[in-house]
This record gives structure tokens, sequence and C-alpha cells, in this order.
């Protein structure tokens, strides 16, 4: 894992509590437009990627994460700050074998592999409890040396540290997917929607299979 700075640790405390948050997308209750980072493993039915598209005019705050030049697919980051991203700790691990130098953004373009704009890498904090087998505090953030400032890269608008998550409302997740159970990544920018559920629930749940 990469190290980091004190008063990094102390703009990544306050950047984490608003960060989780903005996973959650058009609830009802605050009728805000949110969107976040994307769930990675989120699996669509191929035969219906159509009516998951979406495109980077509706959600300019998201990016791909890439190893460049060779363009390889890491994950998906949404842009929190004209110099900051944030992502899951998951894809900065998967990418642990990858020099720094190698490690960017492709911002303002519906898909991954082509179109927007480029941004490097210069440093990278995963969250220090990050747990790789349960996926507990999955998440990280990365800063660019280019700033996200062309058309369509909007930073996301974050919701407070007093802002509530609500059960039985849904969030809407976006990004570059797996689509079904094929290894078949779509090219498209892809949204979909998901019920909000208690850790309770969700654990109760997953205890059945």
């Amino acid at each position: 894992m990469w190290s980091s700075h004190s008063n990094y640790n102390q703009r990544f405390s306050s950047y984490y509590v608003s960060a989780m948050i903005a996973f959650i997308s058009k609830l009802e209750m605050c009728n805000t437009n949110l969107t976040g980072v994307s769930v990675l493993h989120h699996k669509l039915d191929y035969q219906s990627e159509n009516e998951f598209r979406s495109n980077i005019i509706t959600h300019p705050w998201m990016a791909a994460f890439l190893i460049l030049p060779e363009h390889i697919f890491i994950g998906t980051a949404s842009i929190i700050t004209k110099s900051w991203t944030i992502t899951t700790a998951y894809s900065v691990e998967k990418a642990a074998n990858y020099p720094l130098t190698k490690k960017g953004f492709r911002g303002g373009s519906t898909f991954w592999n082509k179109g927007g704009y480029y941004h490097f890498a210069i440093k990278i904090i995963p969250h220090e409890k990050f747990d790789p087998y349960t996926l507990d505090y999955n998440i990280a953030l990365i800063a660019v040396s280019y700033p996200f400032s062309n058309p369509n890269e909007v930073p996301i608008p974050l919701a407070g540290s007093r802002f509530g998550l609500v059960e039985d409302k849904f969030a809407e997740v976006v990004g570059w997917a797996i689509l079904n159970d094929t290894s078949y990544l779509s090219d498209f920018l892809l949204h979909s929607k998901v019920a909000l559920i208690s850790t309770t629930v969700c654990r109760r749940t997953l205890n059945k299979y």
C-alpha cells in the first residue's frame, strides 16, 4: 500500500464521509441528483444493455481508471475536485503491480476506451483499513497531475456529512460494467438502480446462500 502524509489523512477522512454518501443519487426524500462510484461487479443482462446505457453528458463526473498507454481497464472513478478522484481500494490493489507512472484516467467520454482526455495519477491513498476479503472500507483517493477542467469533466455534487440514507429507497450506480456472466466489459457508460437496505438485512440475506 502507498503511504500518506498526515495532512492527506485529514483530508481523506472528510472526503471519506462525503464520498460514501455520494453513492446515492436521485433519492425521493431530498430530490438531490447525486451519482457516485460504480458497483464494479454489478452484472447486467447483456441482451438488455441498451436500456442501461448512459452518457457522459448526464454523468460528467465519471472517469475510467486505466493503465496507460496499454489501455487496460482497471475500474471506474468519480471526479470529486479538479485534482482528485475517488474509486475503490479494490481497483487500486488490482493495479498494484503497475508503476504509478502508468496509472491514469480517461475523463469526458461516454466510452472507457476512446475519446475524452487523459489525466495521469500522481498520488494514491487507499483507505488504511481496506480488507480485500470482506471489501470493508473499499474506497481510495487518487490525485492527478492535469486538472479535470475539460468539457464534460465536472466534480460530483457531494452530500454533506449529516445526510442520512433511508432504507427502501433506490440509489443509482454508474460505471463501465461486466455484462451478465460473460467477461464482456461494456464500452458504454452504464447506469442502474439498486435498492438501499441495512447492513443487518444484507448480511441476513447473504447468509441464506
